[in-house]
C-alpha cells in the first residue's frame, strides 16, 4: 500500500452555522464548579464557570478524532423474545455509520461550534463511499483526512452487533483491522499541524500501536483522550498511557488495561472517607485499576458504570499534605423512561465531554473534566432512549432548542456530582 503524497493540510474551515453554535455554547454552557474543586450537593456552594472563547496557548477549539469509520450492522430481538443460542428469533436488522472515532466526531459536530477533523480510512466500496459522503454533509465537504484504501480490495470496517429486546449488547464481531491499518503513522503525520494546535484530540484503539504512538507524540500536551474500544484492543495503547490525559474504559476495559500493566482493576482495601451506599463501594472496588492507570501517567480515569453514570478518578491535585492521593467523583446518569439500546452511549459521553474540554485551557482541571462529563451523560441519555447510536440531530431553531435543553440539563447534573473519598 503506497503512502499518500500531498502538500500539507488546508486551513480550518468555519461553516455558516459556526458563530450561531458558538453563541449558544457561550449562553448555555456555564456549568457549575466549586472554589475548592470538591463537588457537593449544595448548589449554594457552587460558582459559575464561564466557557472561555479561546483555549489559550495558541490552541484553536477544534477537536481532532482519529480512528475507525465503520459500517454498523445491528440486530435487535423484538420485545418479548429472548435470544436463543444456536437458534433464531424475530427482530430488526439495521445498518448505520459507526466507529468510535467517527461517532465521536459526529457527536461533537452537533454540539460544538466547529466541526472536528476526522482522521480515518475506508475501503473503496459502497460502504466507504456512503460514510465519506455522509461526513462531507456534516463537515462542509472537508473529507481530506479520510483515506480511501484502493489496493488489495481492503473492505470498509464492519461491525455486527446483536442486542437483546431490552437493548443490552449481547455479542459483537468486528472486522476492522484491514481498514484501520491504513491509518498509518505517515497518514497521521500529514495532519500533524492540525493535531498540534487542536483544542482536544481523541483516538480509539482500532488503529495500530504504531499509529497510537504517532498520535501520542504529536497531540498537544494535556489534551489527549483515549477511548479503549474493547477489552481485546485496549492493550494496544499500553505504551502511550504516559501521554494520555483522559482514558474512558468500562469496567471490563479497566480490568484489561490494568492487567496489561501488571495491576488489578479491583481494590479490596477497606476504610475510606465520606459518601456511602453502593456507589461508595463501587468506587472503592474499582479504585485499584484506576490507581494503576494513574501511576502509569494518565491524568484522569473515567469509568462508565452503565445506568449509575460515571466515576472520575484523579490523583490528588491539592497543595495540602492532608489530601488523599486519589480522588473520585461520581457523575450521575440522567434517568430515562425506556432504554432502547446502549450502543453508542460511550461515544456520546466522549462527544459531550470533548465539546466542553476543547474550549478549556490545558492542563484540564478536575472541574473542567466534570463539566464535560455532565454534558456527556446528558447526551448519552438521549442516545440510549432513541433508535440509533448517534447524537440526535435537529436543524435550525429545533436544533438550537435541543442544545439549550442539553446544556440546561448539564448544569443540573453538575450540581449533583459527588466527591467520594477513598482509602490510601
Amino acid at each position: 500500500m503506497r503512502e499518500p503524497t500531498g502538500d500539507g493540510v488546508h486551513g480550518v474551515r468555519v461553516s455558516s452555522v459556526s458563530m450561531k453554535r458558538l453563541s449558544i455554547l457561550n449562553s448555555h454552557l456555564r456549568l457549575s464548579s466549586s472554589d475548592s474543586c470538591a463537588i457537593t450537593r449544595v448548589a449554594a456552594k457552587q460558582t459559575s464557570s464561564t466557557l472561555p472563547h479561546d483555549a489559550g496557548g495558541g490552541q484553536n477549539q477544534r477537536v481532532v478524532s482519529i480512528g475507525a469509520c465503520v459500517l454498523d450492522v445491528n440486530a435487535k430481538a423484538l420485545d418479548g423474545h429472548k435470544l436463543i443460542q444456536g437458534g433464531s428469533v424475530p427482530g430488526h436488522v439495521t445498518q448505520a455509520m459507526g466507529g468510535v472515532a467517527r461517532n465521536v466526531a459526529d457527536g461533537v459536530a452537533r454540539l460544538a461550534h466547529e466541526v472536528p477533523l476526522l482522521v480515518s480510512a475506508v475501503g473503496d466500496d459502497a460502504a466507504g463511499r456512503a460514510i465519506t459522503s455522509h461526513w462531507a454533509q456534516l463537515a462542509d465537504d472537508d473529507t481530506q483526512a479520510i483515506r480511501r484504501s484502493t489496493e488489495d480490495n481492503t473492505p470498509t470496517a464492519t461491525v455486527s452487533a446483536v442486542f437483546s429486546a431490552d437493548g443490552e449488547l449481547v455479542a459483537c464481531i468486528a472486522d476492522a483491522d484491514a481498514a484501520a491499518a491504513a491509518v498509518t503513522p505517515a497518514w497521521i503525520e500529514r495532519f500533524a499541524p492540525s493535531l498540534r494546535i487542536a483544542g482536544a484530540v481523541i483516538c480509539d484503539c482500532n488503529i495500530t500501536p504504531l499509529a497510537l504512538q504517532a498520535i501520542a507524540t504529536t497531540a498537544p500536551r494535556g489534551r489527549l483522550w483515549l477511548e479503549p474500544t474493547s477489552m481485546a484492543k485496549c492493550r494496544r495503547a499500553t505504551a502511550i498511557l504516559p501521554h494520555v490525559t483522559v482514558v474512558s474504559p468500562n469496567e471490563d476495559e479497566l480490568h484489561a488495561l490494568a492487567a496489561s500493566l501488571g495491576g488489578s482493576a479491583h481494590d479490596g482495601s477497606g476504610g475510606g472517607g465520606g459518601g456511602g451506599g453502593d456507589m461508595q463501594e463501587t468506587a472503592r472496588r474499582l479504585a485499584g485499576g484506576a490507581r494503576t492507570l494513574l501511576r502509569a501517567g494518565v491524568s484522569y480515569v473515567v469509568v462508565t458504570i452503565g445506568a449509575d453514570g460515571v466515576l472520575l478518578y484523579a490523583s490528588s491535585y491539592s497543595s495540602t499534605t492532608s489530601a488523599p492521593p486519589l480522588r473520585c467523583y461520581h457523575v450521575p446518569a440522567v434517568p430515562v423512561s425506556r432504554v432502547v439500546g446502549v450502543s453508542g452511549a460511550g461515544d456520546a459521553l466522549a462527544a459531550g465531554a470533548l465539546a466542553v474540554l476543547s474550549q478549556r485551557s490545558a492542563p484540564w482541571t478536575p472541574d473542567d473534566v466534570l463539566d464535560g462529563l455532565a454534558l456527556g451523560v446528558v447526551v448519552a441519555s438521549e442516545v440510549v432512549s432513541r433508535e440509533g447510536t448517534h447524537v440526535p440531530a435537529e436543524r435550525g431553531a429545533a436544533g438550537d432548542k435541543l442544545r439549550e435543553r442539553w446544556y440546561s440539563a448539564a448544569r443540573d447534573v453538575r450540581t449533583r456530582c459527588d466527591t467520594l473519598s477513598l482509602p490510601l
